[in-house]
């Protein structure tokens, strides 16, 4: 969940949070990549409620210590989701940022890129 390396940001250093196995929140580079971890994110978060679900209604008994583990693993997918949709509006911004200017100032661009889907 909470990995002791740090990434460093502007004016602060932050744990780092894994979404999945040695995958981490700051290996996120795209828009793309913000929205399979979020999928990732969520089928955990959604497995992790259903499984403290099924022990708070006697369905499983897997003890104190478990469900206590289940808690921390589960604030820590929630903390990761909100980073992963902080990063992912970023990352969207700059993109939007990124084609107004080429509208702007490289209009033949679009047309080019258009014509080359189409």
């Amino acid at each position: 969940m909470l990995d002791t390396t740090t990434s460093e940001t502007s004016d602060t250093t932050i744990p780092e949070i894994e979404i999945a196995h040695e995958w981490y929140v700051s290996d996120l580079e795209t828009v793309e990549a913000c929205d399979d971890a979020l999928a990732v994110l969520t089928e955990a978060v959604c497995n992790i409620e259903r499984q403290l679900h099924l022990e708070r209604m006697g369905e499983q008994n897997r003890g104190a210590r478990w469900q206590a583990g289940a808690m921390t693993s589960l604030t820590w997918k929630r903390h990761a989701r909100e980073a992963v949709t902080r990063k992912r509006a970023v990352f969207a911004s700059e993109e939007r940022r990124a084609l107004e200017w080429i509208k702007e100032h490289k209009p033949e661009w679009i047309k080019e890129a258009i014509a080359s889907v189409c």
